[in-house]
């Protein structure tokens, strides 16, 4: 199974937290959030992802993270691709 970590930057004190885990397990997509989403922190949820205690899966990436990836239309993907060392078929999340 590939876990990333999902980070965010507090505004005022610009520390890091670790605020969420998306992993892939059994073909699904799945996130949840950490601890590191305490209110205290000034947090705000992803998207439609607002609830804090509940596991979101998915059979496609969520587009919050799909978003954040080089389309496949892009011209400079191959060498995007080349310089990762990674096939046109990857995981999105080895990406």
């Amino acid at each position: 199974m590939t876990t990333i970590f999902v980070l965010w930057q507090e505004p005022q004190s610009r520390r890091w937290r670790v605020v969420g885990r998306l992993s892939k397990d059994a073909g699904d997509y799945v996130f949840r959030y950490t601890r590191g989403v305490a209110p205290e922190y000034g947090f705000i949820p992803f998207g439609r992802m607002t609830r804090l205690d509940v596991e979101y899966r998915s059979k496609e990436l969520f587009s919050l993270f799909a978003n954040r990836l080089l389309a496949e239309g892009r011209p400079e993907r191959g060498a995007f691709l080349d310089w990762l060392d990674a096939k046109a078929d990857s995981d999105p999340l080895e990406l």
